[in-house]
């Protein structure tokens, strides 16, 4: 939890003009408009809450955000990287047909061979987000969870850093985006 500020074990990558403090025993995020904090499609410059030390073997992120995603573009979830621009991550979106869950596994700037498996966006609700993602026993089977579930197996290292994400695009047309992360957990 964020009631005494960011826990020693993690900490924040983000670009200078997002702004993030403890308010409510949350920890909270404003993204300002006008420019992308995108995780693939622009840049990768979201917001990212994530471990300090990379784990390797089956692990469990949880998370819970809150925040009205309420213009197009704007998202949040959990994610895993291995340090090199490759992610897992399970996110909640809106766009003008509603809000969305999203299992995006990808190579920036440019698509990995995971990305075909991408099951169809699903119908998400709310404005608080449970996210859940699992690194299986064999640690090329993921479980994505955010209201919605999807196993995924990928080509991953052993070791990938946990995190949580907050962001909005599409760069000139991004929404200001105000969310809060009441808790993240990581268990192995």
């Amino acid at each position: 939890t964020f009631a005494g500020g960011i826990p020693a074990g993690l900490s924040i990558v983000s670009k200078g003009d997002i702004a993030s403090e403890p308010a409510c025993n949350m920890l909270h995020v404003h993204l300002p408009g006008g420019v992308s904090h995108d995780l693939w499609i622009d840049n990768i410059d979201a917001f990212r809450l994530e471990e300090k030390t990379a784990r390797t073997g089956p692990f469990t992120l949880s998370a819970r955000v809150h925040g009205a995603l309420a213009h197009n573009q704007e998202f949040s979830g959990v994610y895993a990287t291995d340090g090199d621009n490759r992610f897992v991550s399970v996110q909640t979106s809106t766009d003008s047909s509603g809000l969305h869950d999203h299992d995006i596994v990808f190579s920036f700037p440019s698509a990995g061979a995971e990305q075909a498996q991408y099951p169809d966006a699903l119908p998400a609700g709310g404005d608080s987000y449970g996210y859940q993602l699992a690194r299986l026993g064999d640690t090329t089977q993921f479980e994505l969870d955010g209201g919605q579930s999807a196993t995924l197996t990928v080509t991953a290292p052993s070791a990938l850093t946990a995190g949580v994400v907050i962001g909005n695009c599409c760069d000139a047309l991004a929404p200001d985006f105000d969310a809060w992360v009441e808790w993240m957990m990581v268990c192995q």
